[in-house]
């Protein structure tokens, strides 16, 4: 088993878990891998990067549409 080490926040949450309820001791009592946490944020950030892009790609599009109907409407008005 490999040795993690803890955060001075969590080690005092921990510590103190004596005081607050049971359903939250037991929370705490579990512990994910760095690792998993690792890939948890990578995939976050990649799905918010894609979305990111998508919502770009369809506002450019959405704005070269606006761009020729103004200008088709400003070449009406005299």
């Amino acid at each position: 088993m490999e040795q993690q080490s803890m955060h001075w926040a969590e080690a005092w949450l921990r510590t103190s878990s004596h005081r607050l309820q049971p359903g939250l001791r037991r929370l705490l009592g579990h512990r994910q891998p760095a690792n998993i946490i690792s890939e948890e944020a990578v995939l976050i950030g990649v799905t918010a990067t894609l979305g990111l892009a998508a919502v770009v790609a369809f506002m450019t599009g959405l704005g070269q549409i606006l761009v020729r109907a103004l200008l088709k409407i400003g070449g009406q008005v005299p």
